[in-house]
């Protein structure tokens, strides 16, 4: 484990069964998986698709409800969230959403 994780152990990651396969979690997640240094916690439920260079700290909660779709932005910074229904990008407020240095 890296020094500069804030936490002694591993982080806890429970995946629903939409990122059961490879394919699954490459179309998902895509070659650029969230930055995770300072997650305690994930869990992932539902039709959730990931940007590029997202980060997630702490405890996060994403569960998409059937039928819905949750698309978390590029850049997106997620740090102790329970995002739960169908949120697009435009959904996204500055609650959830912190825009990467130099985006604002």
């Amino acid at each position: 484990m890296r020094s500069s994780r804030p936490y002694d152990s591993l982080p806890v990651v429970k995946l629903g069964r939409e990122f059961d396969t490879l394919a699954q979690y490459v179309m998902r997640v895509g070659r650029n998986p969230p930055d995770i240094l300072n997650l305690d916690h994930l869990t992932v439920a539902g039709d959730v698709v990931f940007g590029r260079d997202v980060t997630l700290r702490g405890s996060v909660i994403i569960v998409a409800k059937n039928g819905a779709k949750i698309a978390i932005p590029d850049g997106a910074v997620l740090e102790d969230k329970v995002l739960a229904g169908d949120l697009m990008i435009s959904d996204l407020s500055s609650q959830f959403y912190r825009p990467p240095p130099g985006m604002t």
